[in-house]
């Protein structure tokens, strides 16, 4: 029983000693945009900009893409056996 504790221990130990050989190391950060629209100002609170707001209102709206969607639209059934 006593080697049983020990090859237990020593795996432990081993397990312990090769965990930072596995651990993953972080991506360097990605650089800070350089577009002129975005203002140190509106990046220190987290605001996009009026520039970057109307960006966001032009790419949100219907295009082709949502054309190609709305032929699934509709009710749909379907039997789930687990």
């Amino acid at each position: 029983m006593k080697a049983l504790h020990i090859t237990f221990a020593a795996l432990f130990a081993a397990a312990l000693i090769a965990a930072p050989a596995f651990a993953q190391t972080p991506e360097p950060a990605a650089p800070a945009s350089t577009e002129a629209s975005s203002s140190p100002a509106a990046a220190a609170t987290g605001q996009p900009s009026a520039e970057d707001m109307q960006k966001m209102m032009e790419l949100s709206k219907l295009n082709e893409n949502h054309k190609l969607l709305a032929e699934l639209a509709g009710t749909w059934s379907y039997t789930v056996k687990m």
